[in-house]
Formats: C-alpha cells, sequence, structure tokens
C-alpha cells in the first residue's frame, strides 16, 4: 500500500511523516494566489527535511506551466504532482507519455478527433521522464 501525506508544512511535520515511512510527503508550493500556498523557500527547507524512503512531492495548482517547470526546477521534487483542473491548461500546454502502445494509440485518435492538434504525445516507458519536457 502506497501512503501519502500531502500539504506539509512545516520541516517538523515533514521529519516526523518521514520517519514513520509515508511514501510521499507532499509540500503545496505556490505565489499565494491559493490559500495555503507555501513559497518556494520554505518548500524547499522542507523538502531538505524529507529522507528516503519517502519522496518529495511538489504540489501545484497554478495552471502556468512556465512557472510550475521553473519551481520544479528549483526543488527538485521526487513528484510533481498538478492539481490545476483540465479545463485551464490549454492543450498547447500538454505533453503525455502512455506505456502501452493500444492505449497511446486510441488516445491519439480521440485527440485528432476532438482537434487538439497541439497536444503532444509518446508512446514509451516514462520511467527515466521525458529529457524534452524536463523536468518531467
Amino acid at each position: 500500500m502506497l501512503t501519502q501525506v500531502y500539504e506539509i508544512s512545516i520541516i517538523e511535520e515533514a521529519s516526523a511523516v518521514s520517519a514513520i515511512g509515508v511514501d510521499h510527503v507532499g509540500v503545496l508550493v505556490g505565489d499565494g494566489r491559493f490559500p495555503r500556498e507555501l513559497p518556494i523557500s520554505a518548500a524547499s527547507d522542507i523538502g531538505g527535511a524529507i529522507v528516503p524512503p519517502s519522496k518529495f512531492s511538489a504540489l501545484f495548482l497554478t495552471c502556468d506551466i512556465s512557472l510550475i517547470a521553473s519551481w520544479a526546477r528549483e526543488l527538485n521534487p521526487s513528484i510533481v504532482h498538478l492539481g490545476a483542473s483540465a479545463e485551464v491548461l490549454s492543450p498547447k500546454d500538454v505533453a503525455s507519455l502512455k506505456i502501452i502502445e493500444e492505449l497511446g494509440q486510441r488516445a491519439k485518435q480521440r485527440l485528432r478527433q476532438q482537434g487538439c492538434s497541439n497536444v503532444e504525445l509518446k508512446i514509451a516507458n516514462g520511467y527515466h521522464g521525458w529529457s524534452e519536457h524536463a523536468p518531467f
């Protein structure tokens, strides 16, 4: 069973949940547009308190992909969790990896049918990420 705890807000909380073996320790990161978002500096300090095998998960609510990419590069979390609603992200912002060939082909077909020509979809194993879309 995988355990996740989100909205850790202080270093002591991160240390405590990490020490008991929580798999993913999440921090809500942002510029204050959403309640309870922590600034990058605080998120970085909290991320530093998470010890293996626990993983630092940065949760972003903004729909600004350039901000997410910049903050993710700065924080270097193990997991980037996007919380923005799909309807606020434009298709030009979407890149998707599908590991199963059949599902990838179906997704490509549906995207074509919906006229979403700016969605980049790659059929591959995403275990090591996608270098063209780093840090994801």
